[in-house]
């Protein structure tokens, strides 16, 4: 579902480094997480990785991977795709109790929307991939109708 909202997101538009690093940032916050929750049994990794300021950090440090040159565009793509991904995941129904430390470290209350459970992303894939799809087709058809100047 991440990779599906930033390829939404980012459909029609060219490949730039700030449109590369959304698609990186919006799967990023759950590939260390999960690892370190996996190999450690680290459960505040996902927490960490998921608030809106320590993610910005992260995009920050992250940001540095990339050439000077690149670099702010990099970090931008990066923040913003994290957000993307939180705000996905703040539709998450984890029981009524809240998913996101949006106010992190100022706050240790977590929000939540209850838009769907967790364990229906696999039954959601296909309309994933259908979204994708459209719009992608969306932009292909744009693109040919503008002239060749535009």
């Amino acid at each position: 579902m991440h990779y599906a909202a930033g390829r939404v997101a980012t459909a029609g538009a060219r490949r730039t480094a700030l449109r590369e690093s959304l698609l990186l940032g919006v799967v990023l916050p759950d590939l260390p997480s999960k690892l370190l929750d996996l190999l450690f049994e680290l459960d505040w990794a996902t927490t960490a990785s998921h608030t809106p300021l320590l993610w910005a950090a992260m995009a920050y440090v992250l940001a540095h991977a990339f050439s000077e040159r690149l670099r702010l565009s990099a970090f931008l793509g990066l923040l913003l795709g994290g957000w993307l991904h939180i705000l996905v995941d703040l539709g998450k129904d984890n029981m009524g109790l809240g998913t996101i430390l949006l106010g992190f470290p100022f706050s240790w209350k977590t929000y939540g929307l209850d838009l769907y459970y967790p364990e229906n992303s696999l039954a959601y894939a296909p309309w994933c991939l259908g979204a994708i799809l459209l719009v992608e087709w969306l932009a292909w058809v744009r693109r040919r109708a503008l002239p060749s100047g535009a």
